[in-house]
């Protein structure tokens, strides 16, 4: 069965990806971003290479790679990787704080040194390919959301279909708020035609669907509140179908409360009690159980 990480770079255009995943996060006005053009963009990346994703991926120069050295040790780095994936949250922070104040140059600056800092992040990715979306190059911000879904705990796996009314209060605030949606829409399909995302979208509440290429269900998720406070509840399934992760998410699509993993057939592998603020790294765990064969181990 073939997965979204191995749809080619030629099935990008078909996808959209990144229109349909910034309908739930680009919220900065017209007016903040007007001065930025992608040709005026190009240019002035064409010989700034902190304004590329990665810094372009081209090799350093010795001025660039002792500016990387300082920068990296001014973060009190080669601690635990744990510390190391919380200062690139921090970092990636900024960057969403500029974005929204319509400085996407000095937005890039950030989510590059968020990279910089610890490139198996997903946050700095999802900040490239909001940039690009503003843009309107929603090809460059589809190839950033792929690293997204390698990197990201969030996306590793899919998610299930209708998350089941009254499995907590949430859900069914959740469920009440749908009722009185659209329809769902048709996105953006594969290039064999089959849909791969289809949404049902009011004001500031969502729900998206994501599909495998052979029609089963890749992902669900659904949300809504304040954009600068969204929270929602994710059901993730193994390509086989069976559940994978359960739990809730705040702010950029990052984990918090509880979340449960389960095996391929369906055990429980680890359940992990999240911090209250929302960040990416397992630095904001308080609590991991594992278990084996669905039985707790004792540390």
């Amino acid at each position: 069965m073939k997965s979204f990480t191995e749809t080619t770079l030629s099935n990008y255009k078909k996808l959209t990806l990144a229109l349909t995943f910034f309908l739930l996060v680009c919220t900065t006005t017209k007016a903040q971003t007007a001065r930025f053009t992608l040709a005026g963009w190009q240019t002035r990346a064409s010989a700034q290479s902190n304004l590329l994703p990665m810094y372009g991926q081209k090799p350093k120069t010795e001025k660039e790679l002792q500016a990387n050295k300082e920068f990296l040790q001014k973060m009190g780095l080669g601690k635990s990787q744990s510390y190391i994936r919380y200062r690139s949250d921090v970092t990636a922070e900024s960057g969403w704080k500029n974005y929204y104040a319509g400085a996407l140059d000095t937005a890039m600056f950030r989510f590059n040194q968020a990279w910089l800092i610890d490139s198996t992040n997903s946050g700095p990715y999802i900040g490239f390919s909001t940039i690009y979306s503003t843009l309107g190059d929603s090809v460059t911000a589809g190839k950033m959301l792929l690293f997204v879904q390698r990197n990201d705990t969030l996306s590793k796996n899919g998610f299930h279909e209708i998350i089941k009314q009254n499995r907590s209060r949430f859900r069914k605030i959740e469920e009440q708020q749908f009722k009185v949606l659209a329809e769902y829409k048709p996105v953006s399909y594969y290039a064999s035609g089959q849909l791969f995302i289809e949404r049902k979208k009011a004001g500031r509440n969502f729900h998206y669907k994501w599909y495998y290429e052979n029609g089963n269900l890749l992902r669900e998720v659904y949300g809504g509140e304040d954009p600068h406070d969204w929270k929602g509840e994710v059901i993730s399934y193994h390509d086989n179908g069976k559940i994978a992760h359960k739990g809730q998410w705040k702010k950029f699509f990052l984990r918090t409360s509880v979340w449960t993993s389960y095996d391929r057939d369906g055990k429980i592998s680890k359940i992990e009690y999240w911090r209250k603020k929302p960040l990416s790294s397992t630095y904001n765990i308080k609590k991991t159980i594992t278990y084996k064969q669905g039985i707790p181990q004792k540390k």
